[in-house]
């Protein structure tokens, strides 16, 4: 479905992939987080905090499986940068026109083993245009050997776009994914400031 913005930006709607992409993940897996739809990244924009919950207890890691999709007439190169509780994971995203890369980022979810999650997503102010991004979060109940980064980079749509090095200067899409402090625990966290603050001000002699 082609959509028009203003009178010079023709985009075509993502996404190229199926998430979960059964191409990658046999069968087995458990979905923590289906796709909620393709959104639409601007320069300088940001999406989220997004919400899902792991109740599955399993030695395997999450696997996050992300499409980023090139919507613009012109093809584009920027940085993208993967934050997730086992490190920072990432590289140069290469797409021409109408292209997508599918990623598929694992990162261990232990601990908290089960509990709630949040995804985010921020570009910077110097892309050269927008994106598509569409992403889903699954995991299997047994061991398949996996290890923390970025299992999977795969382009599809009209060929060229690339996955490697970092541009060096190039703008950066950050996408983070961890787990949401326990309320009690952002709780906790708040008494202990307030705590520093009352002694600060006990030993103020103004």
């Amino acid at each position: 479905m082609a959509i028009l913005v203003g009178t010079s930006l023709s985009i075509q709607a993502a996404p190229i992939f199926a998430l979960p992409n059964g191409a990658v993940h046999p069968p087995g897996f458990v979905v923590l987080m289906p796709s909620p739809g393709v959104a639409l990244l601007p320069p300088g924009g940001a999406l989220g905090p997004l919400f899902f919950g792991d109740g599955l207890a399993s030695p395997d890691l999450h696997h996050w499986e992300l499409e980023l999709n090139n919507p613009n007439p012109f093809g584009m190169g920027f940085n993208v940068s993967f934050v997730t509780p086992s490190g920072i994971f990432g590289g140069g995203v290469g797409l021409p026109a109408g292209s997508s890369l599918y990623f598929d980022v694992m990162y261990a979810d232990a601990p908290p083993e089960v509990g709630a999650w949040s995804i985010t997503a921020v570009a910077a102010v110097g892309m050269p245009g927008p994106i598509f991004l569409d992403t889903d979060v699954l995991e299997y109940p047994f061991p398949v050997g996996a290890v923390p980064g970025i299992g999977a980079a795969i382009p599809g749509g009209p060929p060229g776009a690339v996955f490697g090095a970092p541009f060096g200067g190039a703008p950066v899409v950050t996408l983070t994914i961890g787990p949401v402090p326990e309320p009690t625990t952002g709780w906790l966290l708040g008494l202990g400031a307030l705590g520093v603050i009352h002694r600060l001000r006990r030993r103020d002699p103004h």
